[in-house]
């Protein structure tokens, strides 16, 4: 599944994710509306940003609150600090392409 993914927007990509996912604290704290919600309003936001009538699953990510509140499923999009927990991460590596996101007809490729 990895080898599907540019190797320069892959490193970025999770690097950014898994700080901001960590909570973690640097010189330079990642910042969401600046270095996350870019990559998730290209990505993610057809079906998981701010207008409710094409939102799905109830995730909306667009909002760094709301993107770490509960789903409708009980589960978590992001959970700081437990990035294995996190649906977010876990539907951008899944092997099937039912679960893979985002859906592989979109053509959205992370």
């Amino acid at each position: 599944m990895l080898t599907k993914l540019q190797p320069q927007f892959h490193f970025i990509f999770n690097a950014a994710l898994i700080l901001a996912l960590l909570g973690a604290t640097s010189a330079e704290t990642i910042d969401y509306n600046r270095q996350i919600q870019p990559i998730l309003a290209d990505k993610c936001y057809a079906c998981h940003g701010p207008d409710p009538k094409t939102r799905k699953a109830g995730l909306r990510l667009d909002v760094e609150a709301v993107a770490k509140g509960e789903l409708e499923s009980g589960e978590h999009a992001i959970i700081s600090g437990v990035i294995e927990n996190s649906q977010l991460v876990r539907r951008i590596y899944h092997d099937d392409p039912d679960e893979l996101m985002p859906p592989p007809d979109l053509k959205k490729r992370l």
